[in-house]
């Protein structure tokens, strides 16, 4: 699993291109070592903050793509958010201090994660 961007490459200031070339990087050599890369997408953890907001859409958008060409992925954003823009914690998944997934959203990944592992040793 490689985590494509978080929030503190914001606080960084590590561009989210940047960061998503490493995990393209680490990607190529896990494929290279006979493993299968999965991609984590950033969590909705922006939605107070618009100019971090910009910063993690330029890297989903770039992560999504990775998925459309046959990168497994575990969709955060999606399985997480609100949809909305910006992107938030649904209330049921977010911490009370909104910047993190509660239980019940680790349970929804983790479920998730095992179908995405399901599909990957099954392919």
């Amino acid at each position: 699993m490689i985590q494509c961007w978080n929030e503190h490459d914001l606080y960084r200031q590590v561009d989210p291109g940047l960061s998503f070339n490493r995990a393209m990087a680490l990607a190529d050599m896990a494929r290279r070592l006979g493993a299968v890369p999965i991609l984590v997408s950033a969590a909705p953890v922006f939605a107070l903050n618009p100019a971090g907001e910009r910063w993690r859409q330029l890297n989903l958008v770039a992560t999504r793509e990775a998925a459309r060409v046959g990168t497994p992925m575990l969709d955060l954003d999606t399985l997480w958010g609100t949809g909305e823009r910006p992107n938030g914690f649904q209330p049921s998944y977010r911490l009370s201090d909104e910047n993190g997934p509660n239980d019940a959203a680790q349970v929804v990944a983790a479920t998730a994660l095992a179908s995405l592992l399901e599909a990957v040793l099954e392919g």
